[in-house]
């Protein structure tokens, strides 16, 4: 701002000029506060205006004016250019700003933005785990559907016992099961969320101790998809497993067994009958004259079909 604009500004402004016979700083008006130099300050300015005329409290009176008609009046005396004076004797005017500041304004403005980064990025993270778990709970249902069914051991009721494992816990659980001849099988599992409807799988070759097995277990409120791997024993089946739930998207893993209803056989056992009668091996399904074709695997059906054999 020119010296001549900054003067009338100071004019204007009304505020912390010093009257007559005192250097004290007075309040402005409408928010404006002009700051005058210090007194030697001033004086140095007035003298190097005034020149020899220069006695003490020489430029007072132009201080006192509030009218650009009063400073002009001083500057055609001749002595000093009034204006000149003026807009070297004060250093700065400042002006308020009205309602909030603008540091005030950043400030919020960046707190705003900072909350909303975190909201977004909160999002981003709630809906990364449910897509991920999804995507896991989804191909574990797809894997179970696709999966092809063979029950080679020939593998009927049984009644597992164990533990689950998750978050850290573990907890006993049981499942009971009926196998079909064909691979699948349905039934329930009672842990401590309650009693859940089973359905599901199981691909073991015949003369194999092993196979794949997936279950789905259903509750009114969520359920789970499983899957791993089931192992035949002569004296026991063994299924371990990892599973998902739709709860909380829930990871953990099963391990339980079942007492092996045909203890005394074992897969590729060979059983040989009376003269005339062909071997069979444990696994195949067998015909028996009189009855309906059994499964070596299920204890080749009753006793009295065991004898003829």
């Amino acid at each position: 701002m020119g010296v001549a604009a900054f003067a009338s500004f100071v004019l204007l402004s009304g505020g912390n000029r010093r009257r007559m016979n005192t250097y004290e700083q007075e309040e402005g008006t409408d928010g404006v506060e002009c700051t005058i130099k210090s007194e030697e300050e001033v004086d140095a300015v007035c003298e190097n205006l005034v020149g020899d005329n220069y006695v003490e409290d020489y430029c007072f009176d132009c201080i006192a004016c509030e009218s650009e008609p009063c400073v002009a009046g001083i500057t055609a005396a001749g002595v000093y250019d009034c204006e000149e004076f003026l807009g070297e004797a004060y250093s700065m005017c400042t002006e308020e700003e009205e309602g909030v500041s603008l540091l005030v304004l950043i400030g919020a403005l960046v707190i705003l933005l900072c909350f909303c980064c975190v909201c977004i990025c909160f999002c981003f993270v709630c809906i990364r785990e449910r897509l991920n778990s999804g995507g896991i709970r989804t191909r574990k249902e797809k894997n179970r559907e696709a999966m092809s069914a063979f029950n080679g051991p020939g593998l009927g009721p049984l009644v597992f016992s164990g533990t689950y494992r998750e978050n850290g816990d573990e907890k006993p659980t049981s499942y009971n099961l009926n196998i079909t001849p064909g691979g699948t099988f349905s039934g329930s599992s009672t842990d401590d969320d309650g009693t859940a409807m089973v359905d599901g799988k199981v691909y073991i070759l015949s003369g194999a101790d092993r196979g794949d097995i997936a279950w789905c277990e259903t509750r009114p409120s969520f359920s789970i998809e499983a899957s791993g791997s089931i192992h035949v024993s002569p004296v026991q089946v063994i299924v371990k497993a990892d599973y998902i739930s739709s709860y909380g998207k829930t990871k953990g893993s099963v391990e339980v067994s079942a007492a092996n209803p045909c203890p005394g056989l074992q897969q590729g056992q060979i059983i040989y009958g009376g003269a005339g009668v062909a071997p069979i091996v444990v696994g195949q399904a067998v015909d028996v004259p009189g009855n309906a074709p059994t499964s070596a695997g299920n204890c080749l059906g009753d006793d009295e079909t065991i004898k003829r054999l």
